[in-house]
């Protein structure tokens, strides 16, 4: 089935159900493409992923019920029973007092970032010489190499009972690199990301992560222990990524969370200061690394328009999440929430540090961190959350990176982390990958390397 018959199947099957009385039903028709390599012994794997997945999502909404239908059919006919079936479904369920119906617009929009086919830029004989080349650059130095990468193509076309209609269709890749020594145990990975990188940026990219992986792994050998303690650290752009994601996921910018009192924020909000130069910003204009910007659809899940929010701007939180239901009881616009749209975090104060690199020749004493990982809260009202270090934790003396570190647990507040920056990298690294693509783990994250005044390590890993 094509994308255009699959397209219209979701059109007649929306109008044919106006009947059935759902207050609010969207329809979407959509077409995921996966293209993905895997790297593993330093050689590319012959056997990878080639995925197509076409499915028609369902959301309806009734007297304060909602569910939703992920199926597969052949016709609209087909696609109009199991919508019927929904609506019986429904009706079965009790009321959500804090359902609260979309206020989308009427008309057609069209939103479409990607511009080079699809074929063009990740089919796999395209993928394997860049892939394969720099593999080799690993296994030539007696390492070894294990990797992913993985390119995402999404085309959806979403039609409502109440005439919104939405077309988009996006593709982006990201890459994920291990490079590890089997006679000491040293290893080192990298990660980074892309919107619609020709094969040449490609290779760059792929470039760039298998050279950070192949430094860390070089250098790791015989670590020595840390001292539990605070310390001033430089964060690898991926570990700033992974701390404040992961606030943004536990709620603590959360608009209901903060005013009932069941978050740290709550209370602080004007009260709090952070660097002047710091911004951090969902936003649909995000910048990228490599130049241009991408532009991200104005419509949050349930197809409400919505702006670019600034969290923190100015040296103070400026904006919060706010969901459907706490918009409408307090007067307020209902916004996007985190993942659904880009994250981007700038914060390079003028003729200040330009890269990672730079971060750490100006600090005297310190630690590097290059990556965090099992990130989880451990208290909200304290705004407290725990993780590990890895892939590199190194002893910062005189500028330089000096000695390989045991891996440490720390306990963090992510907003003290913010307000404690010393300074950032004015270059910034991509991960993720944006929702109209099909989103990854994280969504698509534009983030500098930052120095951090203060950062607690609570114990040595024992792994």
């Amino acid at each position: 089935m094509s994308f255009d018959q699959q397209r219209e199947i979701a059109r007649a099957a929306t109008e044919a159900v106006k009947g059935l009385g759902f207050d609010h039903l969207i329809v979407k028709a959509q077409t995921v493409r996966t293209s993905a390599v895997r790297i593993a012994q330093s050689a590319v794997c012959r056997e990878n992923v080639a995925l197509s997945e076409t499915i028609f999502r369902v959301a309806g909404m009734w007297k304060g019920r909602e569910s939703l239908l992920s199926t597969q059919a052949r016709d609209a006919q087909e696609l109009v029973a199991k919508i019927k079936t929904l609506r019986q479904e429904i009706e079965l369920q009790a009321e959500d007092k804090e359902s609260v119906l979309p206020s989308a617009p009427s008309g057609a929009f069209s939103w479409k970032p990607a511009r080079a086919p699809f074929e063009a830029l990740y089919a796999p004989e395209l993928l394997y010489p860049t892939i394969a080349a720099h593999a080799a650059r690993v296994r030539a130095q007696g390492l070894r190499m294990t990797g992913y990468v993985e390119a995402r193509e999404t085309r959806a076309h979403s039609f409502s009972t109440t005439g919104f209609a939405l077309e988009t269709h996006d593709h982006g890749v990201t890459i994920s690199v291990t490079v590890d020594d089997q006679r000491s145990g040293a290893v080192g990975a990298a990660a980074r990301a892309s919107v619609h990188a020709e094969p040449a940026a490609l290779d760059k990219l792929f470039g760039e992560a298998t050279d950070e992986a192949l430094q860390t792994c070089k250098t790791s050998g015989s670590p020595v222990e840390l001292a539990p303690g605070d310390y001033t650290v430089v964060l690898h752009p991926l570990a700033a990524q992974d701390i404040l994601y992961t606030a943004l996921a536990y709620g603590l910018f959360d608009r209901r969370k903060i005013d009932e009192g069941r978050t740290y924020l709550a209370g602080k909000t004007q009260e709090l200061r952070f660097p002047e130069q710091l911004a951090l910003t969902q936003t649909l204009a995000l910048a990228l690394p490599d130049g241009g910007r991408y532009a991200d659809a104005p419509f949050n899940h349930r197809g409400v328009p919505c702006e670019s929010l600034d969290l923190i701007k100015g040296g103070r939180i400026a904006e919060l999440y706010t969901s459907a239901f706490w918009a409408k009881k307090n007067g307020l616009r209902e916004t996007f929430q985190p993942g659904q749209s880009p994250l981007s975090l700038a914060a390079a104060a003028p003729n200040g540090p330009k890269t990672l690199a730079d971060l750490i020749a100006g600090t005297e004493t310190g630690v590097y961190v290059a990556n965090t990982w099992y990130l989880r809260m451990v208290s909200e009202m304290e705004g407290v959350i725990t993780g590990m270090t890895r892939d590199g934790l190194y002893e910062i003396k005189d500028g330089k990176i000096g000695r390989p570190l045991l891996n440490m647990r720390w306990h963090e507040n992510p907003i003290r982390v913010l307000q404690a920056v010393q300074g950032a990298s004015s270059e910034r690294m991509l991960f993720g990958r944006s929702r109209l693509a099909g989103t990854g783990r994280v969504p698509l994250t534009a983030m500098p390397a930052l120095k951090v005044d203060g950062f607690h390590f609570s114990s040595v890993t024992k792994f």
